[in-house]
């Protein structure tokens, strides 16, 4: 299994990746608007040869974005050779998938020195005619949040429709892509990328379908290769190409329908390149242990289940704070807090299990007030961290507690537990606008399923589309949990828990 890090690059920007496997180094680029985590399958077939380097493209997944407004192919590239530079690697090899293909060769182009083998998946030529019917068309849907939370459904036709055409928005026929609808948690996970993308889902996006083109293959002399597979759902732009013709330094390797196929023919040119290239080789564990001694704003710890994703803010010689959200929610809602806290003491702020950045929880068992607080006190230890206090909000505040020996609780009577909602994911789409009302119904109501005129809240209320998206995001990556998270929330902090 991939473990998660962040790059620092000179300008302070981040660059998340996932790490898997040893050997040379094999840059993985995924296709946007989604991240890393879309690149299980390519690590899994590539690890046992190299040490895979899956970066979320800046702007996308965790890493941070590029600082320009409209962003070329060749923009990415710099920031994604930057990132291998910060990482230790003067060579390395690279495979890109679709958008993460144009960076590729990008790549393969501008750094020929060190770009040694560039492996192109799901890629194929676009014309300038195609490009501008797609744009017309709405395939890059508008997606900013309203009131009604419709824009939800939106990017849920956008990842549902990408197993049904190509493009996704077509009712074309002749562009059905002859496929299976993906199930639910399949197309659940793919939505939950395109919502991290944000409002700029586009930006890499629509440089990439610029670039997918014959003549952004000029100028690439580096070993290549590219996969036509039967099962891509981009088949007829990569025939397009090939019948082009290509660059004598890329090779086609064709493959059938299945994903063993695909990943088969590149596993077997890539182990050709690294017995003729004397790459150095290096591991996936080196690459991702965090150093406290280094100012760190987004980081990883480390625990027996997998990975905590954290934030570490301030700094000095007091004992530092550990900040605990509530459930259903993550760190990013309480970095105001954070700084604030951070002014004279260095604060970490922990994305619990099964929430934010963090790794989930393994299936089955139940999930315990114990186990969650043993998990943060491993994560905080492996970062070097011996003593912390220990505060937080909801279920994060009787996690502290309990670390803190304070266990006082304010338990809600269990019949209101059968009254939250099931947010598992469903085909149609309707546990998205469920977890959109119940944030609303959270921001007007204490407690949240009271709906009388009694329990509406006093207080102003932040009612804005953008507030809730936010906090909406927040709810649906803990998905299906999240109902047994907060029964939990609700048993050990009583209503406090969700003010």
């Amino acid at each position: 299994m991939a473990n998660c890090g962040y790059v620092t690059l000179p300008n302070g920007r981040q660059i998340h990746f996932r790490a898997e496997g040893s050997g040379p180094p094999l840059l993985v680029l995924h296709p946007s608007p989604q991240h890393s985590g879309a690149m299980g399958a390519a690590l899994n077939a590539f690890s046992p040869l190299c040490t895979c380097i899956a970066m979320d493209t800046p702007g996308y997944g965790w890493s941070d974005a590029v600082a320009l407004e409209t962003p070329t192919v060749s923009d990415y590239a710099i920031v994604l050779n930057d990132a291998m530079t910060a990482l230790g690697f003067d060579r390395y090899f690279v495979y890109g998938a679709a958008t993460g293909a144009q960076f590729a060769a990008e790549l393969g182009k501008l750094y020929p020195d060190r770009a040694r083998f560039v492996m192109l998946d799901s890629n194929g030529h676009i014309s300038d005619e195609m490009a501008t019917r797609l744009i017309d068309s709405g395939y890059f849907a508008d997606v900013t949040p309203r009131r009604d939370g419709g824009h939800l459904l939106t990017y849920w036709d956008m990842c549902r429709q990408l197993f049904f055409s190509f493009p996704w928005n077509s009712d074309d026929p002749a562009e059905r892509l002859g496929l299976d609808l993906a199930p639910a948690d399949m197309t659940h996970a793919i939505f939950l990328r395109y919502l991290l993308a944000g409002k700029d889902y586009a930006k890499a996006y629509k440089a990439a379908l610029h670039s997918e083109k014959r003549a952004h293959l000029d100028g690439l002399n580096v070993p290549s290769i590219m996969t036509r597979w039967e099962g891509s759902p981009v088949k007829n732009i990569a025939d397009d190409l090939i019948n082009m013709g290509l660059p004598e330094c890329i090779t086609v390797h064709y493959a059938g329908a299945g994903l063993d196929a695909r990943y088969g023919v590149q596993a077997d040119a890539l182990k050709q390149q690294i017995a003729t290239q004397a790459l150095p080789s290096t591991n996936a564990g080196s690459l991702v242990k965090p150093d406290p001694s280094t100012d760190l704003r987004r980081t990883y710890l480390c625990t027996n289940f997998g990975q905590l994703h954290a934030y570490r803010l301030g700094g000095g010689s007091q004992t530092p704070l550990a900040l605990l959200h509530a459930a259903g929610q993550s760190g990013g809602q309480m970095l105001g807090q954070a700084a604030e806290l951070a002014k004279d003491r260095p604060v970490w702020v922990i994305d619990l299990p099964h929430h934010g950045g963090s790794f989930d929880l393994p299936e089955g068992g139940t999930i315990s007030l114990d186990t969650l607080a043993t998990y943060i006190q491993l994560g905080l230890k492996s970062a070097g961290l011996d003593h912390a206090d220990f505060t937080g909000r909801g279920l994060g505040g009787a996690i502290a507690g309990k670390i803190s020996g304070n266990t006082a609780t304010s338990a809600v009577p269990p019949a209101h537990h059968e009254d939250l909602p099931d947010l598992a994911p469903q085909d149609d789409g309707t546990h998205l606008i469920k977890a959109w009302s119940t944030c609303r119904d959270m921001a007007i109501f204490h407690p949240f399923w009271d709906h009388r005129v009694a329990a509406q809240r006093d207080t102003p209320l932040d009612l804005s589309p953008a507030i809730l998206h936010a906090k909406t995001a927040d709810m649906l990556r803990v998905g299906a949990r999240w109902r047994e998270f907060m029964q939990l929330e609700l048993a050990e902090a009583g209503l406090s828990g969700i003010a």
